[in-house]
């Protein structure tokens, strides 16, 4: 997290010049939006990763209080990430209505300092944090 937290510093004045919507229509989408989406978000390692680690133990979770519960935790988790991804997607869309590049390399930095900070912190903090677990 420190590393990718310093790429982030680094980049986030270059990162923020940069024309997305020149990059996006060069992208091939022949199979549509929908579709080329949920391919990338299916093919997503963090996907699989996050549904095998904690996706499993809360579904176990709630296996215990039944069928039903693990249905609603389920449907309610897919229609949250679905909310997300529409938020994310439309921000993208509409990022220069939204915040100025000026902002944007000021969240980049922000942000990674935030992630190198919280890094540095879990470092630190290594054995605190594995004696609770």
């Amino acid at each position: 997290m420190v590393i990718f937290g310093l790429f982030m510093i680094k980049s986030a004045k270059e990162t923020s010049k940069k024309d997305i919507s020149a990059s996006a229509s060069k992208l091939d989408l022949s199979v549509g939006p929908l579709p080329a989406g949920i391919v990338t978000s299916a093919l997503n390692p963090m996907f699989l990763g996050w549904w095998l680690t904690a996706g499993s133990a809360i579904v176990l979770q709630q296996y215990l209080a039944g069928i039903f519960a693990v249905i609603a935790f389920v449907a309610g988790h897919w229609l949250a990430d679905l909310g997300f991804l529409v938020a994310v997607a439309s921000s993208f869309s509409r990022g220069k209505e939204l915040i100025s590049q000026r902002t944007h390399e000021r969240v980049l930095y922000l942000c990674g300092g935030f992630m190198a900070l919280f890094g540095l912190f879990f470092l630190l903090n290594y054995k605190n944090i594995s004696a609770m677990v």
